[in-house]
């Protein structure tokens, strides 16, 4: 499972599970760089 948030200071993360077996899942989170290019919503 995948989740995208922003933080406080404005900034996108990106959080997924992992390893994905249970008991060891831990959330771990990237930065994300928002590209903006004309033409593309």
């Amino acid at each position: 499972m995948a989740c995208w948030f922003r933080t406080f200071g404005g900034e996108w993360m990106l959080t997924i599970h992992g390893p994905n077996r249970a008991p060891n899942e831990r959330p771990v989170c990237y930065p994300v760089k928002e590209l903006r290019a004309s033409g593309l919503l």
